[in-house]
């Protein structure tokens, strides 16, 4: 449910260091809390992804080298909200709120249930694909619990979704 330890750290370092850049640069509102830093360097890359380039641009000239494959990773975010159905054993489900796509997703440290302390809401994150699968970045925004009827229709999605071919699980 969670990629490895190593791939973790690599990710992470190279996601908030270029984040916490793309924050600085886009030069918003005063934040403290660091989440709230990288949320909104977040949505600064997702506005503008040439913001990335200017970023790795900006770090290079001080020296800063980010990894390659997280930097690949990061240039595939897809920043939007998702209905995250519920885990199994080996991933967790997320399904387009539209009903049109479904991935297997790995949280990066924890699981993703542990996180929100259980299944079944709407939540804003973004997924990047990086090591071979789907991974959630794990900054989560305006979580949304699901009554049972829209939890079992988000199911009834999902099983189509998985017959059709729209499940992405690499």
């Amino acid at each position: 449910m969670i990629i490895r330890p190593d791939d973790a750290k690599q990710f992470l370092a190279t996601y908030s260091r270029l984040l916490t850049e793309a924050y600085r640069l886009t030069d918003g509102e005063h934040l403290e809390e660091m989440l709230a830093i990288l949320a909104a360097g977040r949505d600064a890359i997702v506005a503008e992804p040439l913001l990335i380039d200017a970023v790795v641009t900006n770090l290079e000239d001080e020296g800063v080298l980010l990894a390659p494959d997280a930097l690949a990773a990061i240039r595939t975010l897809q920043l939007q909200e998702w209905v995250f159905l519920r885990d199994t054993t080996k991933y967790s489900i997320f399904i387009d709120v539209d009903g049109k796509e479904a991935y297997a997703v790995r949280g990066l440290t924890d699981r993703l249930s542990d996180i929100t302390r259980g299944t079944g809401l709407l939540v804003r994150t973004g997924l990047v694909y990086y090591k071979g699968g789907y991974v959630c970045d794990g900054i989560l925004a305006n979580p949304v619990w699901l009554g049972p009827e829209y939890k079992r229709s988000y199911a009834e999605i999902f099983t189509a979704l998985k017959q059709s071919g729209h499940f992405h699980t690499e």
